[in-house]
C-alpha cells in the first residue's frame, strides 16, 4: 500500500491544508488522513506523532509545518525534505529565492517563499540511520505570518 504524497508549496500550503483555511476547513480536509490528533490554542496537529502542525492567526491558517511522517510522504519542489541532508535542502530552497543566503542549522526563514526550516540534527535522519543532519521541520507561512515574525525580530 502506498502512502499519500503531500506537496509543500510556498504561498499555498502543504497537502490538503491551505494557507488561509479556517480550523473547520483544515480539519475537514484532514479527515481522510486520520483527522485532528490534538489542538492547543491556535495550533492544530495532524498525523501520527503530530507530524503536521497548523498555526492560526485571526482564524486562518498562517503557518503549516511538516515533520517526518510514516503516514504520508512530503515533497518540496521534487525532493523529499526528510530524506535530504540539511545543507542540500537549504541549497535547493535557496535556488528559488532572491539574494544571498547562509546556511543555518538551527533555524532559517526564506523571506521570498516564506519557507521556514527548523533544527537540523542527526536524530532526524530517520531514513539514513542518523548519519546526516536533516531538518526536523519544513514549513510554509502566509504574508501575515512573515510580517508577525519581522515585527517580533524588531522587538
Amino acid at each position: 500500500m502506498s502512502i499519500p504524497l503531500f506537496e509543500i508549496v510556498p504561498h499555498h500550503g502543504i497537502g490538503p491544508i491551505l494557507l488561509g483555511m479556517t480550523p473547520v476547513e483544515a480539519r475537514a480536509a484532514m479527515v481522510p488522513h486520520g483527522g485532528l490528533q490534538a489542538s492547543h490554542g491556535d495550533l492544530d496537529y495532524y498525523l501520527t506523532d503530530n507530524a503536521l502542525q497548523v498555526e492560526y492567526e485571526d482564524g486562518q491558517a498562517s503557518f503549516i509545518g511538516a515533520s517526518h511522517s510514516r503516514d504520508v510522504a512530503f515533497a518540496f519542489r521534487g525532493i523529499d525534505p526528510f530524506d535530504t541532508a540539511a545543507r542540500a535542502l537549504f541549497r535547493h530552497i535557496a535556488l528559488f529565492e532572491s539574494g544571498a543566503h547562509r546556511f543555518d542549522r538551527a533555524e532559517y526563514r526564506f523571506p521570498d517563499q516564506i519557507v521556514a526550516l527548523w533544527e537540523a540534527a542527526r536524530q532526524y535522519d530517520y531514513r539514513g540511520g542518523e548519519r546526516r543532519l536533516v531538518y526536523a521541520q519544513v514549513g510554509v507561512g502566509s504574508a501575515a505570518y512573515l510580517a508577525a515574525l519581522q515585527r517580533h525580530d524588531l522587538d
